[in-house]
């Protein structure tokens, strides 16, 4: 098997994460990581202008930032790059809060090994360009249905949507105007 070169970014004013991925480099031959880290935000974001990362291990809690704020100052610089949390606690919510915001995984600092730190590298890595590729594809819906609805409010027709009881769903503003009705007023009503 060909090894391939990782670049990890470590963020954390520790050097507990770092000095797990420096042992498991020596025992894991399927995988070449070069780390470079940093204890500061201030630091990380200026070495994230400086070089090229594969992932970044993001401690939440940093002399300089701490909590959610860390994640999304980090995330709005690089957004391209997963982000994987490393944490000194264990808070579900919080765990679940950041990955619904884009984080790739949330690991507590002491509830790790090695093996589950190379493996939630290697998944993040695979894993991102297919989020960053479905966030694209809802954006580019969401601008779709917003002309879409540009177009049907501004129609000098009016429009109406009606279900299969007869009752509206839908009128844009033209059809208020011929109807002589607001928008509440017909909505619900049989047509």
């Amino acid at each position: 098997m060909s090894t391939k070169l990782i670049n990890v970014l470590v963020v954390d004013d520790h050097n507990q994460v770092t000095t797990i991925l420096k042992k498991t480099i020596s025992e894991n031959d399927s995988s070449e990581l070069k780390i470079l880290g940093a204890g500061w935000l201030g630091d990380a974001l200026a070495l994230l202008n400086e070089n090229s990362f594969d992932v970044i291990l993001l401690d939440l809690d940093l002399p300089d930032s701490s909590g959610i704020d860390t994640f999304h100052r980090i995330y709005s610089e690089v957004p391209e790059i997963p982000i994987i949390i490393i944490s000194g606690t264990a808070d579900e919510e919080l765990a679940f809060e950041i990955v619904n915001e884009g984080a790739q995984d949330f690991l507590p600092k002491g509830e790790f090994d090695k093996s589950r730190l190379i493996q939630s590298i290697k998944f993040a890595i695979a894993r991102h360009p297919i989020k960053r590729k479905l966030n694209l594809q809802s954006e580019i819906l969401a601008a779709s249905e917003n002309r879409l609805q540009t177009i049907i409010n501004t129609n000098a027709d009016g429009l109406i949507v009606v279900d299969l009881h007869g009752d509206i769903r839908f009128a844009n503003p033209s059809a208020e105007l011929i109807f002589g009705r607001t928008f509440k007023e017909l909505i619900g009503s049989n047509f």
